[in-house]
């Protein structure tokens, strides 16, 4: 299994994605308690390696997670993520009226970095196989 993280100053997008590209796990945590959240996820997953988006904070994520963690870290590059996530987080959740008029640009109502997370990681086992 895969850890994916969209990282950031104030929260990150997680995701854990099984070989399958199945996901066993997304959610937004803040970034100072990514940390201690993190092992909550490694004892509950057999978890093989992290991947991070080589977005806006990357780099320090990278130092914490290569201190804190002893498994393998790849970058993977973050280019549209977020435009995908906020479609596919409207394919999920939009319905009436709102899916009629899909050619609406509509904002989520919350923040969509676990839907990166998730992208990140479906990038990452699609280049791998």
């Amino acid at each position: 299994m895969i850890l994916a993280i969209d990282p950031g100053r104030d929260k990150c997008g997680l995701a854990v994605l099984d070989g399958e590209m199945t996901v066993r796990y997304q959610g937004i945590v803040s970034g100072r308690e990514i940390e201690a959240y993190l092992k909550q996820l490694l004892n509950r997953f057999e978890i093989e390696g992290i991947v991070l988006g080589n977005g806006t904070f990357s780099e320090e994520m990278e130092e914490r997670l290569k201190q804190n963690f002893n498994l393998p870290v790849h970058l993977i590059d973050e280019a549209y993520t977020t435009c995908e996530a906020e479609k596919r987080y409207r394919e999920e959740h939009f319905r009436g009226l709102k899916s009629i008029l899909r050619f609406i640009s509509w904002k989520p109502s919350r923040p969509v970095d676990d839907y990166v997370a998730v992208i990140l990681a479906e990038r990452y086992l699609a280049n791998r196989r």
